[in-house]
């Protein structure tokens, strides 16, 4: 289960769940040409991405609505775990496409929604 403040996410999935190791690297050239790395062990700045097939106009606009008005960190729990995180509006906080879009009314249905999060 995927929860945070009112959200229940039942059909979300943590798209990038094996994709951080919690380590920051920079390497370097010396001088002399000597290769020199620094590794740092973090423990923030995970990005957490969830992903939806389809959901509906309603929900989807909460989400926006959320993400818009909600800048201070908030506990997201994904299966028992729980994560201090903001909205990461890098990019897009919240995404996705209408399944049909119509000239004279709002589409009911939104694929492939992302919702982009960043420990804190």
């Amino acid at each position: 289960m995927i929860s945070f403040s009112t959200f229940n996410l039942d059909e979300f999935v943590w798209a990038n769940r094996f994709e951080w190791l919690g380590v920051v690297q920079t390497i370097e050239r010396a001088l002399n040409g000597a290769q020199q790395i620094e590794n740092v062990v973090v423990s923030q700045g995970r990005p957490i991405v969830l992903t939806s097939a389809i959901e509906t106009l309603q929900l989807f606009e909460l989400l926006q609505t959320h993400a818009q008005s909600n800048q201070d960190p908030f506990v997201l729990s994904i299966n028992g775990v729980n994560f201090d995180v903001v909205w990461h509006h890098e990019n897009i906080a919240v995404s996705g496409t209408p399944i049909l879009n119509f000239s004279d009314e709002d589409p009911t249905h939104f694929q492939d929604v992302k919702l982009s999060f960043i420990t804190v």
